[in-house]
C-alpha cells in the first residue's frame, strides 16, 4: 500500500509532461481566464490582419491566411508548454511556402502544395518531438539565426514595395525584382503608394504611443504613485486602440476603398481578389493536384517538386518558434520543454493541414503582444482562435475591399522590428567567425533563397564548430629529468585524435640528436573515444622503435577505465610518471636516436 501514493505522483507527474493542460487546468480560475480573454482578443486582433497580409506572402488567396490561424492555437493550448506563445501564420513561414509552392508548367502558385507542406511539417515535427529530439536547436548558433531572420525581413519587406507602389509582373528572386523595380518606377499608382505610406506611419505612430504608455506604465508601478482615474482610463483605452493598430489600420483602408469604389474610383486602388468567405471544409489534404477531373502532379511527382523544403520548411518552424518560446520563457521566469513544444508545434501543423493551414509557427510579434497583455496560461489561444473563426463567418465578403498597399504596409513594418544589423557592431569585438557566419547567412538568404542561406550558415557553423573541436587545448613543457609532457586542456574526441598524435611525436623529436620520452597528461580530459585510444597506441609503438616510452597520466575514472582496458599503462600524476621512468633501467638518461 504504501506504494500507491509513490505510483499515483508518477502517473499525475507522465500526464502532465505529456498533456501540460493537467498541469495547469486544475488551477484555473475567474481572474486568470479575465487575463488570458483579454490578452487573447488582442492578439486575434493583430493575427487577423496579417494572417491576410501573410497569405498575400505566400501567394495565396487571403482566406488561407486566417485558415492557418485558429487551428494552432485551439492545438497548442493543449499540448503547449509556454504560455506566451502565438501559433500561426508567419513572415518566414509564408516566404518559404512560396518558394516551393508552385507546379513546374503551372503558372498559377496552388493551395495544394501548401496545405500537403504543412501536413509534412506536422509529421516531421511531431517524429523529432516524440524522438525526444528537441535538443537540436542548441546546434544552431545565435549568429546564423539572427543572419537569417534579418536577411528574411528584408526580403519579405522588399517582395512589398512592388504592392506598395501598384507594380505588377515584378519577380519574386530579389536581385532581379530590385532591377525590375527601378525599370517600372515610372508605373507607379499614386493612390497606391500615398495609401500605403500614410498607413505606414500611422503604424509606427501608433507603435510609438504603445511604447510610451508602456513605459509610463512601469515608472508609475515602481514609484507607487497614485494614478489619476482618468489618466489610467485614457491609457488603458490608448493600449487597445494600440494593440490593435493592424485591424483598424486595414479597416480604415478598406473604408476608404469601399468609399472610392462607390463612387465609381474603384480603380485608383490595388484591391485584393474576391475570396471565399466560407469557413474551410475538415478534411485530409489532396495528395493531388488536380485540373478538374484531369490529374496534372500525382503525390509522387508533388513530392519531387517540394524537394528539400519537405526538411527546410519543418526545421525552420521549430527553430522559430523554440527560440522565441525559450526567449519569453526567460522573461516570465519558467521553463519550457523543447521535445514537447515539437510535439504541440507538430500536431498543430498536421490538424492544420485538414482545414487548409498552410505551415504554421510561433511568432514573435503576437508573442510579444500576449506578453505584454498578461496571458496567463495557453488558454488565450482559445479566444484568439475563436476571433478569427468569428471573422471568417462574418466578414469573408469584406475583405475584398482590402488595398494591397495597406496589407504592405502591415507587412513591411511587422517584418522590420525583425532585423537585427546591431548585432554586427558586437560581433565585430567578440568574434571574428561569429560575424563570418552572420554576413555568410545573409547574404546567401538575399542572393540565393532564405533556404539556402540558413544552410550555409548552419554548415559553415558547424565547419567552425568541428574545427574548433579538432583543435583542443595542448601545451607541451617539458620535466627535469628530460620528460616531454603534453597537457590536454579539455574532451578530446575523434576529430582531434590526428593533431594530438602529431603533437604527442613531434614532442619526442631528436633534438641534437636524442629523442625523449614523452607524457600524454590528460588529467583535465572529461572524455575519450576510440579514436583517441587508437591514437594513442600508435604513438606508443612509433616511440618503442624510437627506444622511447609513452607515459598516460588520466584522473577521471572512466577516461582511467577506458585506457586501461585499452592495455595502457595509466598513472595518477606527472609525478607518478616521472617516478616510472626513474625506476625503469636507464630511464633517467635520453635515449640515443635510432635511424
Amino acid at each position: 500500500m504504501a506504494e500507491l501514493p509513490l505510483s499515483s505522483d508518477r502517473c499525475c507527474s507522465l500526464l502532465t509532461a505529456l498533456l501540460p493542460i493537467a498541469g495547469w487546468l486544475p488551477k484555473y480560475d475567474l481572474q486568470k481566464l479575465r487575463q488570458d480573454a483579454v490578452a487573447g482578443l488582442t492578439v486575434g486582433l493583430m493575427v487577423i490582419p496579417q494572417g491576410l497580409a501573410y497569405a498575400h506572402v505566400a501567394e495565396l488567396p487571403v482566406q488561407y491566411g486566417l485558415y492557418s490561424a485558429f487551428m494552432g492555437p485551439f492545438v497548442y493550448c493543449l499540448l503547449g508548454t509556454s504560455k506566451d506563445a502565438s501559433l500561426g501564420p508567419t513572415a518566414i513561414m509564408s516566404l518559404l511556402t512560396a518558394s516551393y509552392n508552385a507546379a513546374p508548367g503551372v503558372t498559377s502558385k496552388s493551395a495544394v502544395y501548401a496545405v500537403l507542406m504543412c501536413f509534412a511539417c506536422g509529421i516531421v515535427q511531431f517524429l523529432l518531438g516524440a524522438m525526444r529530439l528537441g535538443v537540436i536547436v542548441n546546434f544552431i548558433s545565435l549568429p546564423v539565426v539572427s543572419g537569417f531572420t534579418t536577411s528574411a525581413a528584408v526580403t519579405i519587406a522588399w517582395s512589398q514595395v512592388k504592392s506598395l507602389l501598384g507594380l505588377r509582373g515584378i519577380s519574386n528572386w530579389l536581385p532581379l525584382s530590385v532591377y525590375e523595380i527601378c525599370r517600372d518606377i515610372g508605373r507607379t499608382k499614386v493612390w497606391d503608394l500615398t495609401l500605403g505610406l500614410s498607413c505606414m506611419a500611422l503604424l509606427l505612430v501608433l507603435m510609438k504611443i504603445q511604447r510610451d504608455i508602456s513605459k509610463a506604465s512601469r515608472i508609475d508601478a515602481t514609484e507607487d504613485g497614485d494614478v489619476h482615474l482618468g489618466v489610467r482610463s485614457s491609457r488603458a483605452f490608448l493600449a487597445i486602440v494600440c494593440s490593435g493598430r493592424n485591424a483598424l489600420i486595414v479597416a480604415c483602408a478598406s473604408l476608404v476603398a469601399f468609399s472610392l469604389k462607390s463612387v465609381d474610383l474603384g480603380d485608383k486602388l490595388t484591391l485584393t481578389q474576391k475570396v471565399d468567405s466560407r469557413l474551410p471544409p475538415f478534411r485530409p489534404p489532396a495528395f493531388q493536384l488536380m485540373n478538374g477531373t484531369q490529374v496534372v502532379r500525382d503525390f509522387w511527382q508533388i513530392v519531387g517538386d517540394i524537394g528539400i523544403g519537405f526538411a527546410v520548411v519543418p526545421f525552420i518552424g521549430l527553430v522559430e518558434s523554440i527560440a522565441i518560446a525559450r526567449v519569453f520563457a526567460r522573461s516570465g521566469n519558467y521553463r519550457i520543454d523543447a521535445s514537447q513544444e515539437l510535439i504541440a508545434i507538430g500536431l498543430s501543423n498536421l490538424a492544420g493541414s485538414f482545414v487548409s493551414s498552410y505551415p504554421v509557427t510561433g511568432s514573435f510579434t503576437r508573442t510579444a503582444i500576449n506578453y505584454q497583455s498578461g496571458v496567463r496560461t495557453p488558454a488565450g489561444g482559445i479566444f484568439t482562435g475563436t476571433l478569427v473563426l468569428l471573422a471568417l463567418a462574418l466578414l469573408g465578403d469584406l475583405f475584398q475591399f482590402i488595398p494591397q498597399a495597406a496589407l504592405a504596409a502591415v507587412i513591411i513594418v511587422a517584418v522590420l522590428q525583425m532585423t537585427d544589423f546591431r548585432m554586427l557592431r558586437r560581433l565585430w569585438f567578440v568574434s571574428k567567425t561569429d560575424l563570418l557566419e552572420w554576413l555568410v547567412t545573409f547574404l546567401v538568404s538575399l542572393a540565393a533563397g532564405i533556404q539556402y542561406g540558413i544552410l550555409c550558415g548552419m554548415g559553415l557553423s558547424f565547419a567552425f564548430l568541428l574545427y574548433r573541436y579538432s583543435r583542443p587545448g595542448l601545451e607541451t613543457s617539458t620535466q627535469s629529468s628530460g620528460l616531454a609532457v603534453v597537457t590536454v586542456k579539455s574532451a578530446v574526441r575523434f576529430p582531434a585524435a590526428d593533431g594530438l598524435e602529431l603533437s604527442l611525436v613531434a614532442a619526442a623529436q631528436p633534438s641534437e640528436g636524442r629523442v625523449r620520452h614523452v607524457c600524454a597528461d590528460l588529467s583535465l580530459a572529461t572524455g575519450i573515444d576510440f579514436a583517441v585510444v587508437e591514437a594513442l597506441k600508435t604513438v606508443r609503438e612509433r616511440l618503442r622503435l624510437l627506444s622511447a616510452r609513452l607515459f598516460v597520466v588520466a584522473r577521471q575514472p572512466e577516461v582511467r577505465q577506458i585506457l586501461e582496458q585499452a592495455g595502457l599503462s595509466v598513472f595518477e600524476s606527472v609525478q607518478a610518471a616521472e617516478s616510472g621512468l626513474s625506476a625503469s633501467a636507464g630511464a633517467s638518461e635520453v635515449t640515443p636516436l635510432i635511424t
